[in-house]
């Protein structure tokens, strides 16, 4: 009689770890996609409470903040600038990222218009579909002198055109 031995055989383990690593895969993708969507919201929700700041500020002193004043020269120095109305400025959750997932406040000489910006990652997002897409620069009535900060900080950047096109999601007055 030959004893019974019990156990798994070399093909049902491999079987067990392709279930697993198919199901590990989907898992991570599945979390990649809610990480986007969640930096998207971030995004969107930040650059509305930007977007009430700087109608704060419009309200009480008759001009947008300046993107382009001595003072304001980095997103830091622009946040100094309307800190009396806001705890902090917020930057972008991947403010670091090589591929430009930055907060871009741009203005007018006058202080009498302006552009807050975001790229968001979800190239089909709804909110794109209502947002402004025009491209801020000299040219454009009424935007003379128009520059502009950027969340990353880079100081001595000139930054005198900005193209809203998406996946770049911007709100202008």
């Amino acid at each position: 009689m030959s004893a019974r031995r019990s156990g798994f055989t070399l093909i049902e383990l491999m079987v067990i770890i392709i279930i697993i690593g198919l199901l590990a895969a989907t898992a991570i993708v599945t979390l990649a996609n809610a990480q986007r969507k969640s930096r998207d919201a971030k995004r969107l929700a930040d650059l509305r409470e930007l977007q009430k700041t700087i109608e704060t500020i419009h309200t009480e002193t008759g001009t947008y903040p300046l993107a382009a004043a001595a003072d304001n020269a980095t997103w830091a120095d622009f946040g100094n600038a309307i800190a009396d109305y806001i705890t902090s400025v917020p930057i972008d959750p991947d403010n670091d990222d090589p591929n430009d997932y930055i907060y871009t406040y741009g203005t007018n000489d006058a202080g009498t218009e302006y552009v807050i910006a975001a790229r968001l990652e979800q190239a089909g997002h709804a909110a794109l579909n209502g947002d402004d897409d025009s491209v801020y620069d000299n040219s454009n009535a009424g935007w003379a002198n128009f520059d502009a900060v950027e969340s990353d900080d880079t100081v001595n950047e000139v930054i005198t055109t900005l193209d809203c096109a998406d996946p770049l999601y911007c709100i202008a007055d």
